[in-house]
């Protein structure tokens, strides 16, 4: 079998094996017996391994890359059969597996032969390039004898394996010398690194060596520098100078190889270094340092070829041959080293020299630090120069690391010569800090920068003591410096102290030679304002920054070519820190001046100055717009846009960030003028810019990104497309939680207000139970914020609790809503107190909703106290700004109005609606289109209330007036407001009703019902029981007009609708269609239908039955009437005794609501009497008619008593009824006593009304249940 057949049904059982712990995993096999299969395949793989010699070179070398493929997989088999076993639930078993067998080893071996034959093809390719056949031949042969070698090292112990590789390393030498003696020392030395995995290579080209191609196979390294560093070690005893000459001789040849003669064989030259390195171990004499220089640089060489870990140890050796002959030569020998060794160590530029290049530089350190302890002053002047090269080329380097270690040792140093007190040397010195620090900040160190420009800053403060005339400029340049330096890493107050100080010097130095000093001071002034502004120090920084710009024009009348640039550069800052402290006009007029200099400087070279212009223009569209001048910012905006985007085209990476900022911006002012579609298109664009700049800087540009998505959702929301909103929201949300993971401080209020905005956006598109999720979480959020900062984050905290109010409240979950509604009063009653003109409308406005949930959950009364004090509330707000707050006063009062009618305090529930309709009345006359709807709907209210409080003729006006406001509304816009105007019409039918206008109410019902039967058709859900409503009051007028017929027809519609909605809603349409029952049976009763009026009542009857279980102080009265009136209709069809018995039942219900309400019920208690009397005469039980009748009569005369014209006509019919039963039961005289009464009594009504008639019966007032409004 060949190599590829080996490998192949190797896998094959690695793959069983896998199969195997899968079956373990499973837990499908009895784990001991699984375990004897692994390891019996697991011994199967071994032997292949045994069995089958890989000395195939031929095919080797033909084929190695698919043999290194098949090995990669038998290794990934491996690995994934781990995995399952330590996964196994049996762990028991699997670590008895473990012990009999340890599966990682066979891992382990088989990574080591893969690197094995990675380093064989290596050899393979070298040799492909030897012309000599014979060689190609003896070195594979070679390369076959190692693998045999080490194959045998798989299978055994790890013992075994240890004298495997002990006998190679003495027996394979031998064998190899035979076929290339040269190659001897070249195997032994490549065997020795194969224990380490180091590289099996050669670089072999001809019969010569070169110092430039040496591979680290060439010399025997364990056995030469071995020697080196013993030598190494005894140098410094050595003193004979005789050896001198020898050890040139040496190294001659160690350097020279590559000239030494073809006859010499490469063994002998190895050999012949080897003689004179132990002639030098025995010697006395001390070699030079070039010895130790040329150790480096063959380190050099071999590096170049790629050995980087024996060149690793020449470096080493070599250094330590340097220190000790330097120590002998004394300090010019160091600071020779010294410089070598940085020069060296800056020279390893690649990832793999790091570790030589760190190596040699702490050497360099060490030199550095013996010289510096020698404690001379020539010494650590030439140390600190040094440094201060050294320093610049590690920055150009950019190794930063190192070059901030190089600066604290710098720091020391002038620090050191700081304390000699040389004048001359400490100027150089000083100066040489000061141009460090700016190389140190230009490579972005600017912490070492501080640190060296505090040592400058000290040294000059020490020369000015000395020479203040000479060397105060140079401190006043260092202050500055070092200003800028602590600006730029954020310790901006330090800053401006610093800068503060180099100002004083320069208005000294100023007044000393104002033509030289100006411009430093119009610097300095102009740094300082720029720090102060960052510190929120903003007056200060505008006076500054005045005082600059003063300067400046002075410099630019002298020369304006030179000075210009600085001069737009000031009115810039300026315009900007004037808009921070409110001088808003004068940021736009300075803003302006800068953008005119700037369009000079533009024309003059358009490249340099081109983005200076972009700058200012997009300045001066945010001062614009701070001002109102928003149409001005746009026009601004558009033309920083155009600039950037010609920028962009020149320079993207540079100036796309710009762009995306302007478009940004653009966006947002467009959408305040109204111009929101152009808003979304170049919101839109600003979107995909930094969607742009954060593929390649996700980390910078993210938050702008997110920004950009949460302002979009604003726009699309406000031209309607919420949906789409919400969507763009969600990603912003997304960006939003990833910046709040990595910094939770910065991000979290953005996240807050994301959550916030979402929440309204899906309350917007009826997706309201979501939008309690997520303003939930906005909530949690906003709590966190206010604990950390609450009085930045509890305005957000209340406005959240707030809509989350309105959210729960809208889904049905009103408590919820009043207990957070609550909180927010809380909150933002604190607030008030903190500012009471900011945040009082707030506070009214969460009154104004609070009052509305109570009122939902039927506290009324709280309802009022709640809304009387937001009224209150938004009266001071209307005394302070009436055309803002009128509006929202005119809704409080109409609110109140509406609680108040419901505790049945009519006549202040109608002066507060008047007092609405009043104010709306005047906002109507200054914006129709707004207010028309609010002043109909207080129209609409006060009717009611003026029903309410019985004068029932005003409501008739006032509702018709609300309905000439509605149709004009409906004209407009049918969709929105058709409802409204069908319950106007509704309320106004039952006005004209109570009036007498009963024609004209069924014109009102007919015309409403019409509208509802349209809303209907729409949305059945929603209009179905206003529908419902119309018919019931419909029929009622009907019947009332005598067009029972009709009546009869539209009350079993509204019994039908009722029906539909009962099985929705028993609970809450039960009683609606109670009422339609009962009406419908009265109904059929007056066209003589009784029977039917019969069957119908009594299904009234069952239900009202049901109602007065569940709420019997509430239903009780509507059970009454119906029994009453089914009493009736059993009279009339002769059931007289099922009548007696419903009526006496009726009867004993009037006389429980009597006791709770004389006044309301006396009516309807003497009418049962009255008829009781009745049916008792017909059915004979004529004694008990009589006093029945007489019960009757009392309560009549009591009513009578209270109301003469409306009850006068019952008593006369009461009497007369007693005196009949009276007749019959042979009480003559009394009968005619009685009957003489309701005669005058009678008398009395036919001269007020001669067409009267008499009645055996009296109909309640309540045979049709009463009409309910639509509010």
């Amino acid at each position: 079998m060949d190599i590829f057949g080996t490998l192949s049904a190797a896998i094959g059982l690695v793959e069983k094996v896998k199969a195997i712990f899968d079956q373990v995993d499973q837990n499908k096999h009895d784990c001991a017996v699984l375990s004897a299969e692994i390891v019996k395949s697991l011994l199967n793989v071994q032997h292949f391994w045994e069995q089958h010699s890989l000395n195939h070179p031929t095919e080797l070398r033909d084929s190695l890359s698919e043999f290194e493929t098949d090995l990669r997989s038998i290794n990934a088999s491996l690995a994934s059969l781990l995995k399952p076993a330590r996964e196994c639930p049996l762990g028991s078993s699997i670590a008895k597996l473990n012990k009999i067998y340890n599966v990682e080893d066979i891992k382990n071996e088989l990574a080591l032969l893969d690197k094995k034959v990675q380093r064989c093809r290596q050899e393979l390719q070298i040799w492909s390039t030897v012309r000599t056949e014979s060689r190609v031949a003896a070195m594979q042969t070679d390369i076959s004898a190692i693998r045999e070698e080490l194959r045998m090292l798989l299978p055994g112990s790890s013992l075994q394996r240890r004298e495997t590789l002990e006998r190679i390393e003495e027996e394979l030498p031998k064998r190899i010398s035979v076929i290339n003696p040269s190659g001897a020392l070249q195997l032994e030395l490549s065997l020795i690194q194969s224990r380490n995995s180091l590289a099996i290579a050669t670089s072999i080209k001809s019969d010569r060596f070169s110092i430039r191609s040496l591979s680290p196979s060439v010399i025997d390294k364990r056995y030469l520098m071995d020697k080196v560093k013993e030598i190494s070690k005894t140098l410094p005893e050595a003193c004979d100078d005789v050896l001198r000459q020898n050890t040139f001789t040496w190294f001659n040849q160690f350097r020279g190889l590559e000239n030494v003669s073809s006859n010499m064989s490469r063994s002998e030259a190895i050999k012949e270094t080897v003689r004179i390195l132990k002639v030098l171990q025995s010697g006395k004499q001390v070699p030079y340092i070039d010895i130790a220089q040329d150790l480096l640089r063959l380190g050099g060489a071999l590096r170049t070829l790629g050995m980087f870990d024996q060149a690793s140890l020449m470096y080493d050796w070599g250094v330590q041959i340097c220190f000790k002959l330097a120590a002998l030569e004394g300090p010019k020998s160091l600071v020779d080293l010294v410089k070598f060794l940085h020069s060296f160590s800056l020279n390893l530029d690649s990832d793999k020299q790091r570790i030589d290049a760190e190596m040699m530089f702490e050497q360099a350190v060490k030199g550095r630090s013996q010289l510096a302890e020698m404690g001379e002053g020539g010494y650590l002047g030439i140390v600190a120069s040094f440094l201060t090269s050294t320093i610049k080329r590690l920055a150009k380097k950019k190794r930063l690391d190192a070059c901030s270690r190089v600066t604290k040792e710098a720091v020391e140093i002038y620090h050191n010569l700081f304390k000699l007190d040389q004048d001359r040397p400490l100027a150089d010195l000083s100066q040489s800090a000061h141009k460090l620090a700016i190389d140190l900040d230009n490579a972005g160190l600017t912490e070492d920068a501080i640190k060296v420009g505090e040592a400058a800053v000290k040294m000059r403060r020490e020369l000015v003591k000395r020479d203040r005339r000479t060397y105060l400029p140079d401190l006043s340049l260092s202050l500055y410096a070092l200003a800028v330096y602590l600006d730029r890493i954020g310790k901006t107050e330090v800053g401006v102290k610093v800068g503060q100080e180099a100002v004083r010097i320069r208005r000294e130095l100023v007044e000393r030679d104002r033509k030289t000093y100006l411009l430093d001071l119009s610097l300095s002034l102009y740094a300082l304002a720029v720090y102060l502004g960052r510190i929120g120090w903003t007056v200060e920084a505008v006076e500054m920054g005045e005082e600059a710009l003063e300067i400046r024009r002075t410099l630019t009348e002298k020369d304006r070519k030179i000075h210009l640039p600085d001069l737009s550069l000031s009115l810039h800052h300026l315009a900007f820190e004037l808009s921070k402290i409110g001088r808003a006009e004068e940021a736009v007029k300075v803003g302006k001046e800068a953008i005119t200099l700037r369009r000079e400087l533009v024309e003059a070279n358009r490249k340099t100055y081109l983005p200076d212009l972009g700058v200012s223009l997009y300045t001066l569209a945010i001062h614009l717009d701070s001002i109102g001048r928003t149409e001005g910012a746009v026009k601004m905006g558009k033309e920083a846009l155009e600039i950037r985007r010609e920028l962009v085209e020149t320079d993207r990476n540079t100036y796309l960030p710009d762009m995306s900022l302007s478009l940004h911006n653009l966006a947002v002012h467009l959408d305040k003028i109204g111009r929101t579609e152009g808003a979304v298109k170049v919101g839109g664009e600003a979107i995909m810019t930094r969607r742009e700049l954060v593929d390649k800087d996700r980390r910078t540009y993210l938050p702008d990104l997110s920004l950009s998505l949460y302002t979009m959702t604003i726009y699309l929301d406000r031209i309607g497309r919420t949906e789409r909103a919400v969507k763009v929201g969600e990603k912003a949300i997304t960006i939003r939680r990833e910046l709040v993971e990595k910094d939770r401080k910065t991000y979290l209020p953005d996240l807050s207000l994301s959550l916030y905005n979402l929440a309204i956006h899906l309350d917007k598109i009826g997706k309201t139970e979501g939008a309690v999720m997520i303003g939930g979480e906005a909530i949690m959020t906003r709590r966190e914020l206010v604990q950390s900062d609450r009085r930045t984050y509890l305005p957000d905290l209340s406005l959240s609790l707030h809509n989350m109010a309105a959210h729960l409240n809208k889904i049905g979950r009103t408590k919820a809503a009043l207990k957070l509604g609550e909180e927010a009063t809380m909150l933002r009653r604190e607030l008030v107190k903190q500012d009471r003109k900011l945040y009082l409308p707030h506070l009214s406005l969460s009154l104004q909703n609070c009052a509305v949930y109570l009122n939902r959950i039927r506290r009324s009364a709280e309802a009022v106290k709640v809304a009387e004090e937001s009224v209150t509330m938004r009266w001071e707000l209307v005394k302070k700004d009436r055309k803002t707050y009128i509006p929202h006063l005119s809704l409080s009062l109409h609110q109140l109005g509406h609680y108040l009618q419901k505790l049945r305090r009519s006549e202040e529930a109608m002066t507060v609606e008047e007092e609405a309709v009043t104010i709306r009345l005047i906002l109507i006359e200054k914006n129709r289109k707004t207010d028309l709807p609010n002043l109909s709907h207080s129209l609409h209210h006060l009717a009611l209330d003026l029903d309410k409080i019985g004068r029932t003729e005003e409501a008739v006006k006032v509702g018709e007036e609300a309905i000439t406001l509605r149709r004009e509304l409906v004209e407009k816009n049918r969709k929105t407001y058709l409802s409204d105007l069908s319950d106007t019409l509704y309320n106004l039918a039952i006005h004209l009703n109570k009036i007498g206008r009963t024609e004209e109410a069924v014109e009102m019902g007919e015309e409403a019902i019409t509208l509802r039967r349209e809303l209907v058709e729409k949305d059945r859900k929603s209009y179905l029981s206003d529908l419902s409503d119309s018919l019931y009051n419909l029929g009622n007028y009907l019947g009332k007009i005598g067009k029972t017929e009709e009546a009869v027809k539209v009350g079993e519609e509204a019994i039908t609708l009722g029906r539909e909605l009962v099985q929705k809603d028993r609970k809450s349409y039960l009683s609606n269609l109670s009422a339609s029952l009962h009406n419908l049976a009265t109904y059929l009763h007056t066209i003589g239908r009784t029977d039917e009026a019969v069957k119908v009542g009594e299904k009234a009857i069952t239900l009202r039955r049901e109602l007065v279980e569940k709420d019997r102080k509430f239903y009780l009265s509507d059970l009454s009437d119906s029994l009453y009136n089914l009493g009736n209709y059993l009279g009339k069809i002769g059931r007289t005794e099922e009548a007696v018995k419903t009526g006496e039942e009726a009867i004993t219900l009037r006389r429980e609501l009597v006791e709770k309400d004389r006044k309301s019920y006396l009516s309807s208690l003497s009418a049962s009497l009255h008829n009781l009397a009745t049916y008792l005469h017909r059915i004979g039980r004529t004694e008990e008619a009589v006093n029945v009748g007489e019960e009757a009569i009392t309560l009549h005369r009591e009513l009578v008593e209270k109301d003469r014209k409306s009850y006068l006509s019952d008593l006369s019919a009461s009497l007369h009824g007693l005196g009949h039963y009276l007749g019959k039961i042979g009480r003559a005289e009394e009968a005619v006593k009685v009957g003489e009464e309701a005669i005058t009594l009678r008398r009395e009504l036919v001269e007020k009304d001669p067409v009267i008639q008499p009645e055996s019966e009296i109909h309640s007032n309540s045979d049709v249940t009463p009409q309910t409004y639509a509010r």
